[in-house]
């Protein structure tokens, strides 16, 4: 699982929220803080989330779903 944020639309960071995670079925909440590398700069920030799961055979990568942020974070 993967949290991928942009600033004003550029990229910022991709931020590993998790490996070999087992996910049940239904709704899975998960929390997490986010503080940016340097630090906050002005801008709107927006968040999405990717999760996907790797065939440990072939390697190959699925991914399995994605979910953006209700909105934006707007820091003055």
């Amino acid at each position: 699982m993967t949290l991928h944020v942009e600033r004003d639309g550029e990229f910022v960071e991709d931020l590993p929220l998790g490996s070999s995670l087992v996910v049940a079925s239904g709704t899975t909440e998960i929390a997490q803080r986010y503080v940016p590398l340097g630090r906050w700069e002005p801008g709107s920030y927006t968040f999405s989330t990717t999760l996907e799961a790797t065939d440990l055979t072939s390697g190959q990568v699925t991914l399995l779903d994605t979910a953006d942020a209700a909105a934006p974070v707007v820091v003055p």
